[in-house]
């Protein structure tokens, strides 16, 4: 799992983020069959997660993401 990419904002529907972090996951490289394709995760810090993207082949991308969250202090 690597950090590719920080984004100082990113909208997800209608909301907007701060401090977005995009990681990736290569399937090649895990054992979990959660991770048996190319993961992409987005998050962010007051929230967590945010958004996740998986390549199940070149044009074929299933995503999830956040529409409602409570933060908890």
């Amino acid at each position: 799992m690597t950090i590719i990419a920080k984004f100082l904002s990113m909208n997800v529907g209608i909301n907007t983020f701060s401090n977005v972090d995009q990681v990736q996951i290569i399937a090649a490289a895990q054992s979990l069959p959660e991770f048996t394709f190319d993961t992409y995760l987005y998050y962010s810090d007051t929230i967590g997660l945010l958004k996740k993207e998986t390549i199940l082949s070149p044009g074929n991308i299933e995503s999830w993401s956040v529409k409602r969250w409570n933060v908890m202090k």
